[in-house]
């Protein structure tokens, strides 16, 4: 790999969130603890998904509740309802008069967590502590929540999921990777089929450089959630960006382009698609493809730095682009922000010094 395309993967990598050895077989179940539908149910999930995906948010929440409460124990009916609820709560609907209540004496953020955290504290369950700790903005308070439910069933792989990603949240741990790691691999010994644990896990596999092992995971993980209602398609969309990232990592470029040229259109994450397109056409020798490409993602995302980068590393190093490029990405990065600003602030003086070296006398 050259030095340009070199710089556009490190560059690539500080813009994308901061989830070894292969991974056996497995099989996407609808049978499994905490998570089991028959034949009707799947029938009416799968209604209940396409009302969300069309916006009926409302008959969706109808349907999920309806079948929640039949299995107050299934978890992927309790997260799905609780995803419905947030949209209630953030559009302001008055469908669920609890939720009405609560939301007009907190903020929203505050109101599953509370509605959740009482139901916890009133009937104690495994699926309750799950779902607690699920909208519990406190890290901490969360792990505690699910610790709470291994030690009612030691063996539910949602609790272990879930702690893997508390432990996750809490950064400052230095031993939360490990500990992470640890908890997912409880959950996936308890259920092989977790659809969300194997995702963390791709994602993890991914974030430690193990680019053949996470291009392995999240191509199983695309194949088996094909058509799948558990999943929506902006996750699917987030995994084959993913994957299209590890093939790059791994050598294979050309695949890499060719599935991101088949998702051209699609609008969720449109600027992150266009940038790992960028080095993808780098990587196979289309200069031109890959300004353009980082040109477009500048447009789909304005103040970006990525996409501004990209361009600068594109660039000859001692051009007038270049550095022009270098010093806008010096003064967004001048005006403060996260620890990922301040490195690319920190990478533009470093190539905007350079460039006055080289034309010193």
């Amino acid at each position: 790999m050259n030095r340009g395309a070199a710089l556009c993967l490190v560059a690539l990598a500080l813009w994308l969130p901061a989830c070894g050895p292969g991974r056996a077989a497995w099989s996407a179940s609808w049978r499994a603890p905490y998570g089991t539908f028959d034949r009707d149910q799947r029938a009416t999930f799968r209604e209940a998904r396409t009302d969300l995906d069309a916006g009926r948010i409302e008959r969706a929440w109808v349907t999920l509740s309806a079948l929640a409460a039949a299995e107050v124990d299934n978890l992927e009916l309790g997260v799905w309802l609780q995803e419905v609820e947030r949209m209630l709560v953030e559009s302001g609907s008055d469908s669920d008069p609890e939720l009405a209540a609560l939301a007009a004496e907190f903020p929203p953020g505050e109101v599953l967590r509370r509605r959740y955290a009482e139901r916890a504290r009133q009937t104690p369950s495994v699926a309750g502590f799950v779902l607690a700790a699920r909208v519990e903005s406190d890290a901490i308070a969360a792990q505690t929540l699910l610790e709470r439910a291994l030690e009612l069933d030691p063996n539910c792989a949602w609790a272990h999921y879930g702690r893997a990603h508390a432990l996750l949240r809490q950064t400052y741990r230095v031993d939360r990777w490990r500990m992470a790691r640890e908890a997912l691999s409880r959950a996936l010994a308890s259920d092989p089929a977790h659809l969300r644990a194997r995702r963390l896990d791709a994602w993890m596999l991914a974030q430690e450089g193990y680019a053949g092992a996470a291009a392995v995971a999240l191509e199983n993980w695309l194949d088996q959630t094909q058509g799948d209602p558990r999943v929506t398609p902006e996750e699917r969309l987030s995994a084959q960006l993913d994957l299209a990232l590890a093939w790059i990592q791994r050598g294979n470029p050309r695949e890499a382009r060719e599935l991101l040229v088949d998702l051209e259109g699609t609008l969720h994450e449109r600027p992150r698609r266009l940038a790992i397109l960028t080095v993808a056409h780098h990587e196979l020798g289309d200069a031109a493809a890959s300004l353009d490409c980082a040109r477009r993602a500048e447009d789909a995302e304005p103040g970006a730095l990525l996409p501004v980068i990209q361009q600068a590393l594109l660039y000859r190093p001692d051009s007038e682009a270049a550095q022009a490029r270098w010093d806008r990405v010096a003064e967004v990065a001048a005006d403060g922000g996260d620890l990922a600003t301040m490195l690319r602030g920190l990478r533009a003086r470093v190539e905007l010094e350079r460039a006055a070296q080289r034309e010193a006398p």
